[in-house]
């Protein structure tokens, strides 16, 4: 439980990186392969960030946890 998989695939060209967390509790991060290495990492350590504050659960929409990290 609350192990972090990292995977690297093709996403949409406008999305960087989702995280989709799973009935084990474990958090899936998606980093898209069509970006730099460098924003990958940055993108990483942004879905880490969510992961860390716990925005996987409670109520908040994603723009406000999205505005929490800014």
């Amino acid at each position: 439980m609350n192990e972090v998989f990292i995977r690297i695939v093709p996403l949409p060209e406008h999305i960087n990186a989702a995280t989709i967390p799973d009935e084990n509790g474990d958090y899936n991060v998606y980093l898209s392969s069509r970006i730099s290495e460098g924003r990958r990492r940055r993108a990483l350590l942004h879905e880490l960030e969510h992961i860390g504050r716990g925005h996987f659960q409670g109520d908040a929409s994603v723009a406000e946890k999205e505005n929490e990290l800014k």
